[in-house]
């Protein structure tokens, strides 16, 4: 019954919904091939993470460009391995590979990418997270990087996921936290099948991460002129986890950055600002950081979004397969619902094994939808009996209004092993376009063909900060038209190993005009703009 209902919504559900995508990652002239360990099988488990994405203006024109995290195999060397890569945006629908002239060439286990302006000089700088130590380029404003992970105390030689700059303390200045993984020793690491942990439905696989050792996360506090400070004085890090995923966001509206962090196989993180610089994990009290039977998830990415319009930002975390994504629903309270299975994500996700996602308005109708790409970790599944598949496709899930979901089956031809996805109007015609990145294959651009596109009405913001930080990172926004109110904030990182767009987009569905939009400032100034011109990008500077 259960089966017979997920399939009736699913084709009522394709053909009602608008959202549609192409895949135009040829024509755009983005030419990037993927290594990220085996092909065919993973001997380890630093093997299976992948790659991220990064959408971030980094030469001020207005265009988004993209930047491609690349890693190795076990055993390359530099020559044997390829580059990162970033395109710059021509404006014209399609990039052009920038990355030598840059000063971006570079080699290694590259997991995740993270862009803020952290000295604010204009430009948008960029931390590239790997396996051993990270690495952080200072924007010239020529066109060019340098290289200072030293220089700035970012240099950690662990193993680096997903990173994301938000100025917790509001005094202007981004600040970093960088999730890690595993404390991972090949020479030590048991190989497929040489330990208990090393097995998956009876098949040998690789290990981990139960098993292995768990790594601390890092927290750092910017000074404002290129160089960070590590802290270890809050709960930050101060515990071990298989941490994946993380994205800072005003949980409880109280005007500061909470921090969410999305952890494999243990416990999820939410770290609560206090206003003064420290933080307390409340994410067992606050119902996320078990699922609704109270059990550990293997967290991936992880996304924040208002998907109701109540006012306070929900949260989806992606999990393994044979197990469900988590939609944990914001109560107003200090509480968080698993409304996973009530609000239809819960069956839909079942077999596929989750990575990237976001909170996102493809159809401009006023309500976020759904991403998630997805792929699994064992190559092996596709030559045994099971009921996944290593390549899997996206999952698009477009919000009814009312609470619910319905996934639409957008994207359906293309199969990839999906990790990262960053999202981006990277064309400036008014919709939100998506990249996925893949394992060992060239990632997928999609650009938004949902039929509502030319028709829907939207608007998006770029802030920038003056007492805030130059990004305006944590700032809130509030659109409010005749019949709606939502919000959005401005955001370094989330989904998984990714970044998006640093603009605010908003549709407007059949509203003709915004009534007014109100800006709440990092720095604790609101700003409130009255009847703004819909319809295209504002950039609006703090007062």
């Amino acid at each position: 019954m259960m089966f017979w209902t997920a399939t009736m919504m699913f084709w009522t559900a394709l053909f009602l919904s608008t959202i549609r995508f192409e895949d135009v990652t040829v024509s755009a002239g983005i030419r990037f091939e993927n290594m990220y360990g085996g092909v065919r099988a993973k001997r380890f488990i630093l093997e299976t993470t992948g790659t991220g994405a990064a959408f971030f203006d980094y030469d001020e024109d207005g265009d988004q460009d993209l930047f491609l995290v690349n890693g190795t195999r076990l055993g390359y060397t530099e020559l044997q391995s390829r580059s990162n890569a970033l395109f710059r945006n021509n404006g014209d629908g399609t990039f052009t590979n920038v990355t030598a002239a840059a000063g971006l060439e570079a080699y290694g286990w590259g997991q995740g990418a993270a862009a803020a302006d952290i000295d604010h000089d204009g430009d948008l700088d960029l931390l590239v997270t790997y396996y051993g130590a990270n690495r952080f380029y200072r924007n010239r404003g020529d066109g060019t990087f340098r290289e200072e992970a030293a220089i700035a105390g970012l240099d950690d030689p662990g193993w680096g996921t997903s990173a994301a700059f938000g100025d917790y303390d509001a005094d202007g200045i981004p600040d970093l936290f960088v999730a890690n993984y595993v404390s991972f020793d090949e020479q030590t690491t048991p190989g497929p099948g040489e330990a208990p942990n090393c097995f998956f439905m009876g098949i040998p696989v690789m290990c981990g991460p139960k098993g292995l050792a768990p790594a601390k996360s890092l927290l750092y506090r910017g000074h404002g002129d290129g160089r960070f400070e590590r802290i270890t004085d809050t709960e930050v890090g101060a515990e071990a986890y298989f941490s994946l995923g993380a994205v800072w966001g005003d949980l409880d509206n109280d005007g500061d950055l909470d921090l969410y962090v999305a952890n494999d196989q243990t416990p999820n993180n939410l770290f609560l600002n206090d206003g003064r610089g420290g933080f307390a994990d409340i994410a067992l009290e606050a119902g996320v950081a078990y699922n609704e039977d109270g059990r550990a998830q293997a967290g991936m990415g992880v996304d924040l979004g208002d998907y109701d319009n109540d006012g306070f930002l929900d949260i989806h975390v992606t999990n393994f397969s044979h197990d469900y994504n988590t939609l944990y629903h914001n109560t107003g309270d200090g509480y968080f619902l698993d409304d996973s299975f009530q609000a239809a994500i819960g069956n839909e996700s079942y077999l596929y094994l989750g990575w990237g996602t976001g909170f996102q308005d493809f159809d401009k109708d006023g309500f976020v939808d759904l991403f998630v790409t997805n792929g699994h970790v064992y190559p092996e599944v596709d030559v045994h009996a099971t009921d996944s598949t290593y390549a899997q496709r996206n999952l698009v899930f477009h919000n009814q209004g009312d609470g619910t979901f319905a996934e639409v089956g957008a994207s359906l031809a293309i199969e990839i092993v999906g990790r990262g996805v960053a999202f981006a109007d990277y064309d400036n015609d008014g919709d939100i376009d998506v990249v996925v990145t893949g394992m060992n294959a060239a990632p997928v651009l999609l650009r938004n063909a949902s039929e509502t596109s030319k028709t829907a009405n939207w608007i998006g913001l770029r802030l920038v900060g003056r007492a805030s930080s130059r990004d305006a990172l944590g700032a809130r926004v509030t659109v409010v038209t005749r019949d709606s109110r939502q919000i959005r904030e401005v955001r370094s990182g989330g989904s998984y190993l990714s970044q998006s767009d640093l603009r605010v987009f908003f549709g407007l569905g059949n509203a003709e005009s915004v009534d007014h939009i109100e800006i709440r400032w990092p720095s604790g100034g609101v700003q409130t703009l009255r009847a703004p011109t819909s319809g295209r990008y504002l950039t609006v500077v703090e007062p």
